[in-house]
C-alpha cells in the first residue's frame, strides 16, 4: 500500500516521476491539482483500511468537497482529511469507529520530491492507523484501523 500512496503523490508533484501530470499555469490549476492529488492518495490508503467501509467513494467525495475552498491553506486541508476519515467510519457496518483524533499534518525536511512524497505517505497511513473500531457485538473488541 505504502508504494501506491507515494506513487498517487509523485503524479501530482513530483515532475521527475513518470505519470507526472505535468506543471499547472496558475493558482486555481494549482488549488485543483493539490485537491484531485490528495483526494487519490486518501482514497488508496481507505481501500487497505480494515474494517473495511462500505463509503470510500463517500468519504472522497467528503474530502473534494470540504477541500474546494481550500486555497492550499492547511487548516482547511486537514477538516477536509478529517471529514474523509469520518465518513469512512461511518461505512464499517458492525464496528463502533471513532476516526483518527488529531489533525493531520503532513510535513517533510526532503529535497527531493520522491522522498516528499514518501515521508506524506509514511505519515497518512500512520495517521489513519489511529482510527479505532470497536466490534458491536461479543467479545467487544477493539482494534485501531489498519
Amino acid at each position: 500500500m505504502l508504494d501506491d500512496v507515494k506513487n498517487k503523490l509523485r503524479k501530482g508533484f513530483d515532475p521527475n516521476y513518470t505519470d507526472y501530470l505535468g506543471n499547472v499555469e496558475d493558482e486555481s490549476s494549482a488549488i485543483q491539482r493539490a485537491i484531485d492529488t490528495w483526494s487519490e492518495a486518501i482514497y488508496e490508503c481507505a481501500k487497505a483500511v480494515v474494517p473495511v467501509s462500505t463509503t470510500a467513494t463517500l468519504a472522497q467525495t467528503a474530502f473534494e468537497s470540504a477541500a474546494e475552498g481550500m486555497n492550499l491553506d492547511g487548516s482547511v486541508f486537514s477538516a477536509a482529511v478529517a471529514a474523509f476519515a469520518s465518513t469512512l467510519g461511518t461505512g464499517m457496518a458492525g464496528y463502533t469507529t471513532v476516526p483518527p483524533s488529531s489533525s493531520f499534518i503532513p510535513t517533510s525536511l526532503n529535497e527531493s520530491n520522491e522522498d516528499m512524497c514518501k515521508d506524506f505517505s509514511d505519515q497518512l497511513i500512520a495517521w489513519f492507523q489511529t482510527g479505532t473500531a470497536t466490534l458491536i457485538a461479543p467479545p467487544n473488541t477493539v482494534s485501531n484501523w489498519s
